[in-house]
């Protein structure tokens, strides 16, 4: 109907996406609850369970319910302007999850990472299968350093450490920045 606000989902953890995973509800920032006995339905199995079966379960099900926003990054630099599509990682459950266990990524797509103050941190590889390179910006959105990260598949993976502070990162296929120009310097905004 034309005018009327539109209705949000919510269920028992609040307002977005949720799912039941076994006798654990999970919902997109990672909150898990157990259900109660009187939550049980009657067509679900009665099992005893234990915390650590529940823990595992939470943890597969938030890995599958991550969802990202999407935007896209603008990278100025002196010669031209590129725009890359990308997913918003600023939660906690987001940037854990980053781009791990996805196989490909689109020639011109990418994920951002973002906080809301500069930090001093390290990306790895683990799970991802993709090479990768990353551009680290600070407050003013200017580029402070670029890398190239290596898939890595088995622990013990690599740290990259930009060994700057960093407001944001973007991540896009291994050689991208390289093949648009885009060096140290180059401006990033994020547009949602």
């Amino acid at each position: 109907m034309k005018g009327s606000p539109r209705r949000r989902w919510r269920g028992p953890l609040g307002e977005g996406p949720q799912i039941w995973v076994g006798l654990c509800l999970v919902d997109a920032r990672g909150r898990v609850r157990s259900r109660r006995a009187r939550e049980v339905h009657s067509n679900e199995a009665r099992l005893p369970h234990n915390g650590s079966v529940l823990g595992i379960f939470a943890t597969l099900a938030l890995s599958a319910a991550v969802m990202f926003p999407h935007g896209t990054a603008v990278i100025r630099t002196p010669a031209r302007t590129v725009q890359v599509r990308v997913e918003i990682a600023e939660t906690p459950a987001q940037r854990q999850q980053g781009l791990s266990g996805r196989r490909t990524l689109a020639t011109n797509a990418g994920m951002a990472f973002l906080w809301k103050s500069d930090i001093r941190g390290q990306f790895w590889m683990k799970n991802t299968s993709i090479p990768l390179s990353i551009a680290f910006w600070g407050k003013s959105g200017r580029i402070l350093r670029i890398l190239d990260m290596a898939p890595c598949r088995r622990d013990p993976c690599k740290l990259y450490d930009p060994q700057v502070a960093f407001r944001g990162a973007l991540e896009v296929n291994r050689g991208a920045f390289a093949r648009w120009g885009v060096r140290r310097g180059a401006l990033v905004t994020i547009r949602r």
